[in-house]
Formats: structure tokens, sequence, C-alpha cells
């Protein structure tokens, strides 16, 4: 299990080659979390951020012994692993999504035969090594976690109903989501261009809507800076230099600020854009706006 091209695969060695690959090219410097499912007929599939992302070209029902997670051949390695879990079942997509946010504590759900985690990893091979690291998700609790698929249920069954106004939903991003968002060069580049937020899905852009933080791309990151006056600003970090950076703040001006005026900037791997901006639209204002966000290819 590693990845070619961006690409996560279960490689199955020569002569059988990749047995299944993710579509979705995983983005540097951003966590995400991968899980691969095989059932009992040998079907494969791959989940990406709890959505399924690539289907097994052929059943595989040869044992997975000696199993190598990571291993490739290119010189500075493919990625770092946070926790690898082993199950003895093929798990559902809704386990899957519902889970993979989730820390599971000190707790062992049924099935779950292996997890690698903290000091509790296997030997290293080759160049891997094992390091300390604080940049990684927020996890949640199992109660938390229950608590938004819950809610990420309730919300995929109302939008998923044919019956917003996309003219609605449409003046209602231009006045909430533009600020931070472009569709078609309209509106604010501070968060990623929506122009073709059709593509991805229902449950993915309700999945980014709830969970803005869990999958964010370190150029989308928080970056906060304190001026020497006290002054202390909030954006995304657009260029560094030697002798200063430029901060887009919110609402898209961009500000120049000499290194000399920094006394401490900092960058936290939350998004900028705030968990429950959607819990207080009324039923009717959600289904108007995921009109126009379907409509966007």
């Amino acid at each position: 299990m590693n990845f070619f091209a961006g690409r996560f695969r279960l490689w199955a060695g020569a002569g059988i080659g990749d047995v299944v690959e993710a579509k979705t090219v995983t983005k540097p410097e951003s966590w995400t979390h991968v899980a691969v499912t095989r059932d009992e007929a040998g079907a494969l599939k791959i989940f990406v951020n709890g959505e399924l992302d690539g289907v097994g070209k052929k059943p595989m029902t040869e044992p997975l012994g000696a199993l190598s997670i990571g291993d490739g051949n290119v010189p500075s390695g493919t990625a770092r692993y946070q926790e690898v879990r082993v199950w003895n079942r093929a798990r559902t997509a809704e386990e899957i999504r519902g889970a993979y946010l989730a820390n599971l504590g000190t707790t062992k759900p049924e099935g779950l035969t292996h997890r690698f985690a903290g000091e509790n990893w296997p030997q290293t091979v080759g160049k891997a090594v094992l390091s300390w690291t604080r940049d990684f998700p927020e996890l949640l609790t199992p109660e938390q976690s229950k608590a938004l698929e819950a809610k990420f249920g309730r919300l995929k069954t109302l939008v998923s109903i044919e019956k917003g106004d996309k003219a609605k939903g449409k003046t209602l991003f231009a006045g909430v989501c533009a600020t931070c968002h472009q569709v078609q060069g309209v509106g604010n580049q501070i968060g990623p261009d929506l122009s073709g937020a059709g593509a991805m899905g229902i449950e993915a852009l309700l999945h980014n809507l709830l969970t803005p933080s869990a999958a964010v791309e370190s150029g989308y990151y928080v970056n906060t800076v304190e001026l020497r006056s006290g002054e202390i600003l909030t954006g995304r970090l657009m260029g560094e230099t030697p002798t200063g950076l430029t901060l887009r703040l919110i609402g898209g001006a961009d500000r120049q600020i000499p290194r000399a005026e920094v006394k401490k900037h900092s960058a936290s791997r939350k998004s900028l854009m705030p968990e429950g901006l959607i819990d207080g639209l009324p039923e009717e204002m959600l289904q108007d706006l995921f009109a126009y966000l379907k409509s966007l290819r």
C-alpha cells in the first residue's frame, strides 16, 4: 500500500500489479484519511476522507501476507502516517464515513485486530523513521463522531431533495460565501475556487461545510500575525520573503507586512472557514444554497 503519481494504491506484486487505485490525487502537506476494504468475494474499494474514491479492477482473494505500508522507490519517501488500523472485515461506507475523524481513545471496537499509533508502531524498515509531531487533525471523540454522523445524515436527506431555488441560492452565496470564495471570477480568493463545486457531489460538499478543517490544504491554513504595535492580523498567507510577508485578510484585501514589524507569526492547520457556518440557516435556504452549488460545473 503506497502512492503512485500522488494516488493511493494497493499493488499486489509483479505479474498482478495495481488491483485498486484512488482517483483523487493526495495533496502535499495535507493530512488525508484513506481506507481500503476487501469483502469475502475479493472486491476492493478505496475511500478517501470518508468518500468512495476507487473501485478494484478485479477481485483479489489471495491472502495479504507480508503487507508493506508506505514502501516506495522515491528517495525522499512517500508519506507520513499518523495511525494505521486493521480490521477483520470489510467496513461499510457508513462506518468509514462515521469514524474517519474519530479518535478511538483506549477503546477497541469489535473487529479491530491491529492498531499502530504513537509508540505502538512495528519495526520500521529501510529509511523509515518514527518521529513525533502535533501537525495532524484534531480527532473527535466517539460521541462527537456519532453526533456528527447523525447531523450529516439529516442534512444529506434534506439537501438531496430537488426542491431548492438556484436563483435564491446564488443570491445567498453572494451574500455569505463570496466573502471568501470565487465562482467564475466573482468573489474573493481566500478559500478555494468553487466554480466546479457541483462535480464534488453532495456528500463531499457537506463534509467540507461541516468539517472544513478535516482535509484543509496547507495553502489555506489560518495564519496569525502579531505586530509589534499590538495589532493581530488573521488571514491566508499569500507570500513570504526575507523582508516581509503578504497576508490576505478576510474580505479579500492583501496586507503587506514588513518583517521588522512582525513580533510573532504562526500557522494553524485549521481552515479559515469556521465550523457551524450553516447551522443557523433555515431548511429552505439550505436547500436553495445546495441547488445552486450542485449546478456549478
